[in-house]
């Protein structure tokens, strides 16, 4: 049976947890939790869960290892807990939700492992509407499976190279910040023009759901739809208009460009 140790129950460790804790994966493994944080930790306690307070403990028993940390922190704690698996015979999959840290520092880092796997979640998990990345480099079938049947009851799974892990984790991982920025100026803006918070909050979230809506129903591309919408000397094209004369495409570009480069500097 697997044993899957999770390092870190932080908003996305936490999360992916919680989707494990709510499907049949407890009659195929045994879920186990270790943080520096014993109140992070604790909160799983009456879950059926295993609460490890000693890192040694936990990795001596998990056969797989899902490291839920902070990026900043990964070069402190991994030559610590690279000691401890490398006095057990018992070779482990890791598995990887750090921004950054590729595959090669994951090896590096834990030359016994017996598969490294890269991934990038996004928060939206936590309401189990998440999208997750997985780098595919290297993972035979019945691995990615494995892999994917973890992260399903919390998110979609997208498979490709590592070389685009970086892109990805600036697109879907930063994203949201991104999109809840968005949303946020759009209520402003009406309750600027005179709408109640509640009345703006309400119109701004019903279009937005409504549009993702549309865009994944329809043939077109985004940018047709938004063509669709604007008639000539209309409403919408002066407020393109306005959108355009502040650089609105080129700076998201430049956020999205912003956290991948980012990204890959936490892997230096």
């Amino acid at each position: 049976m697997a044993k899957i140790l999770f390092l870190g129950t932080g908003n996305m460790g936490g999360a992916i947890l919680q989707g494990l804790l709510r499907q049949d994966t407890l009659k195929v493994a045994e879920i186990g939790v270790f943080d520096p944080n014993s109140l992070a930790a604790a909160k799983f306690k009456d879950k059926n869960c295993k609460i490890f307070a000693e890192i040694e403990e936990a990795l001596t028993w998990a056969n797989t290892l899902i490291i839920c940390v902070k990026p900043q922190i990964f070069n402190e704690i991994s030559d610590k807990w690279n000691k401890i698996l490398l006095k057990s015979s018992n070779n482990r999959t890791i598995i990887s939700i750090m921004a950054g840290i590729s595959i090669q520092n994951l090896k590096k880092s834990f030359p016994k492992a017996k598969v490294v796997v890269r991934t990038m979640p996004n928060l939206p998990m936590t309401i189990g509407k998440g999208v997750v990345s997985i780098a595919q480099d290297e993972l035979d079938e019945e691995v990615l499976k494995d892999v994917q049947n973890i992260f399903a009851p919390v998110a979609k799974t997208v498979l490709m190279p590592e070389n685009m892990m970086d892109a990805a984790t600036a697109l879907s991982g930063s994203g949201p910040a991104f999109v809840f920025q968005f949303i946020d100026a759009m209520i402003q803006g009406g309750i600027k023009e005179g709408l109640s918070k509640e009345i703006a909050e309400e119109l701004c979230l019903a279009t937005i759901a409504g549009s993702t809506a549309l865009v994944v129903q329809s043939d077109a591309s985004p940018a047709d739809l938004s063509t669709a919408v604007s008639s000539p000397g209309g409403t919408t094209i002066y407020g393109l208009h306005a959108l355009e004369s502040g650089a609105f495409k080129a700076t998201i570009s430049k956020a999205i460009s912003a956290a991948a480069e980012r990204s890959r500097f936490l892997n230096k």
